[in-house]
């Protein structure tokens, strides 16, 4: 994360703190609509590990907008009308980058 090597297993938590950012760190998004996660590997990468940490970026998603869902609606994101999952989707859009990866 920020140019650093991050052990997929951190990755979830560091991206909520990232798009949350609830002490207003200015080396983090200045707000859940602004976040842009974005993804860089290096060449070498293996696929697995490419998709583990995609996986790890939706799943950082998926928590906070089930987050969203209890608060505002008293109910998981899973069952919340169009509606109500486009009001939590404004709170926390999708906004993920694939960079294309370094020659190394």
């Amino acid at each position: 994360m920020d140019e650093e090597p991050t052990p997929i297993d951190e990755v979830q938590n560091k991206l909520i703190e990232f798009i949350k950012n609830p002490e207003g760190n200015e080396e983090l998004s200045i707000s859940p609509q602004a976040a842009i996660v974005s993804l860089k590997t290096v060449r070498q990468t293996p696929y697995r590990i490419y998709i583990d940490m995609l996986d790890e970026v939706i799943g950082a998603y998926a928590f906070l907008r089930n987050e969203a869902a209890n608060e505002n609606f008293s109910r998981d994101y899973s069952q919340l009308n169009k509606e109500q999952k486009d009001i939590v989707d404004d709170i926390y859009p999708k906004k993920i980058s694939i960079a294309e990866p370094d020659p190394e």
